[in-house]
Formats: structure tokens, C-alpha cells, sequence
């Protein structure tokens, strides 16, 4: 089923990026949303061609933007 994302990330990027231009999260540009649009899918063919490097490094922005720590660029939903 994950598979059917790759399918869809790219509307997914386009998305959150409307969204945070639309909320004026200005770090959030385009290439970040997409790292952290594919570091969310990770069964998903486009995560699982990334080089390790850049793996731990989508991971890390989806995690923070997922618990809203200091490092994300969002607000906390929770």
C-alpha cells in the first residue's frame, strides 16, 4: 500500500508547502517540505532510494515537526 504514495508525495509537498506559505512559516520552503513530506512516508520507494545520510536527515525533520520541538519550524498542534 506505501507504494501508492509516491504516487501522491508530490500533491503531499505541494500541500504543506501552500500551507505553511498561507501561515508564513518562511523556513519552511519548498525543499524542506518535501524532506519533510518523504521523511514522514518511509516505506515509500523515494524514501527508501535515499542514501543513509539523507534518510536520517528527512527522519529528523519529520520527527520534529511531529513533536513540535525547537528544532521544527512549525507550530505545536498538540
Amino acid at each position: 500500500m506505501h507504494d501508492v504514495y509516491d504516487d501522491f508525495l508530490d500533491i503531499l509537498i505541494d500541500a504543506v508547502y501552500e500551507y505553511a506559505t498561507n501561515n508564513n512559516i518562511s523556513e519552511a520552503d519548498l525543499d524542506y517540505c518535501s524532506k519533510l513530506v518523504i521523511g514522514a512516508h518511509q516505506e515509500t520507494n523515494s524514501f527508501q532510494s535515499l542514501n543513509d545520510s539523507e534518510q536520517n536527515e528527512y527522519s529528523t525533520i519529520a520527527v520534529n515537526e511531529q513533536q513540535g520541538n525547537s528544532n521544527s519550524n512549525g507550530n505545536n498542534c498538540h
